[in-house]
């Protein structure tokens, strides 16, 4: 009961009796009516002065509350190294012909297209230019040595009578295989400008971002010119350096769980390489986590902490992750533990812990007292929703399961109808396939 309300009351019945008896007694009442009314009142007062006693007796209601189970599991310790995100391929790209710059359709922050993207678009005048210099020097150069072939064959035949000379089919034959490398190097030079005027539009490596612009429309780039500054996407490096004393418990393949600090979020990877030369200052050997980037979430230069598998598996207490609240003494479990008179309703007891590393959704956690090691035990109920109305250690506790229950029926009766209906739908498709 309000304790407002009953004093409210309290008050209101003994001002009423008092207002009663002054009014008899200036009425002349007899006294055995005062007297009567007045005994009257005071029982109402009495009754109104136990309620507020029972109501002060009770305490605050009990906490309405869910709860999962804590259970004893065999699970592998994990160390956290910190590090941060790498990207697997970055690029400059360059233009690799001369000329002056048309188009830069794309800006800083744009997703590319390996083979797809235009990067950068180069004027294609001088190479055209120089596609035909060097076609006309290897038609002359054709010209001169079809002649001198001639002149070979003719001097070969005069030889043959001693008309001429040896020498000078010597001579002959060094120009004819002079004019056929010349003509072999003016070939190539047209080969040469018919490749450049197939990369005067310059295409995305791979897939990825561009983060940096490094020329602008107009502007004169030399072969090996730097257009702009592309980082693939789709995966990307944890990269974290591991204590000495740890890293032969590290292997290839290993499933690590990696904290995103920016984002406050764990995502998993695969150990890709560990590198077998460390730092002798810090003592510590680069390890590689791959991961993929969550949709463009992630980029690289953010912190991450590696939860890095290390040693055998032993039995710890893991728990739900809802079930960690934490406080400023620290992280802490309310369990729902046994009335201790034997009956009634569970009350609330808390356990500070001590939360060690993330497995499948929940935690694992150590209790931070030694006094408290026995209250989580494989089947403990612990609180995973309304502990934060919990006033007190040992407030009644009412348990409500009830709704998580019929969510989760509800859920996979919707997934059962869901799939009826699909399964409905193709047999209709069937039929009209049949029909058809």
């Amino acid at each position: 009961m309000d304790m407002g309300h009953s004093t409210a009351k309290v008050f209101w019945i003994s001002m009423i009796a008092a207002g009663v008896g002054m009014v008899l007694g200036a009425l002349g009442t007899s006294g055995v009516f005062i007297l009567k009314i007045q005994k009257q009142a005071m029982e109402q007062v009495a009754i109104a002065m136990e309620e507020m006693k029972a109501g002060s007796q009770q305490g605050p209601p009990p906490a309405s509350v869910r709860t999962g189970v804590a259970q004893v599991m065999d699970v592998q310790d994990r160390f956290d190294v910190v590090g941060r995100l790498q990207e697997l391929q970055m690029s400059e790209i360059a233009s690799e012909v001369e000329g002056k710059v048309l188009r830069v359709p794309v800006e800083e922050g744009d997703r590319v297209t390996g083979g797809k993207t235009v990067i950068a678009e180069i004027d294609s005048t001088w190479v055209k230019l120089n596609l035909k210099q060097a076609e006309a020097d290897l038609a002359s150069r054709e010209a001169k040595l079809l002649k001198s072939e001639s002149d070979l064959v003719q001097l070969e035949r005069l030889a043959k009578v001693n008309s001429a000379k040896p020498k000078e089919v010597t001579d002959m034959r060094a120009q004819v295989q002079s004019e056929r490398a010349d003509l072999e190097s003016s070939r190539a030079a047209v080969e040469r400008a018919k490749e450049q005027l197939g990369r005067l539009t310059i295409i995305a490596p791979f897939d990825g971002l561009v983060v940096k612009q490094m020329t602008e429309e107009g502007q004169w780039v030399s072969p090996g010119g730097s257009i702009a500054e592309i980082i693939s996407d789709g995966k990307v490096d944890a990269k974290v350096n591991v204590p000495e004393r740890y890293i032969n418990q590290i292997s290839v393949g290993d499933q690590v769980n990696v904290v995103i600090d920016a984002l406050g979020t764990i995502t998993k990877g695969e150990v890709l390489s560990v590198t077998p030369m460390g730092s002798n200052t810090s003592r510590t050997f680069p390890v590689k986590v791959r991961l993929d980037d969550m949709e463009g979430k992630l980029l690289p230069g953010m912190s991450v902490t590696a939860r890095l598998p290390i040693g055998e598996k032993n039995s710890q207490v893991v728990v739900p992750r809802d079930a960690v609240m934490y406080t400023m003494q620290g992280p802490v479990v309310w369990i729902a533990a046994p009335n201790p008179a034997g009956e009634g309703m569970p009350i609330g007891l808390p356990v500070y812990v001590r939360e060690l590393f993330g497995v499948n959704g929940q935690v694992v956690i150590q209790t931070a007292k030694p006094d408290a090691a026995g209250m989580l035990n494989d089947g403990t109920q612990v609180i995973v929703m309304g502990a934060e109305s919990i006033l007190f250690a040992g407030q009644p506790l009412v348990i409500d399961n009830k709704a998580v229950a019929e969510e989760s029926h509800d859920a996979s009766n919707s997934a059962d109808d869901a799939e009826k209906e699909v399964t409905t739908e193709a047999a209709s498709n069937i039929d009209v396939q049949v029909a058809g």
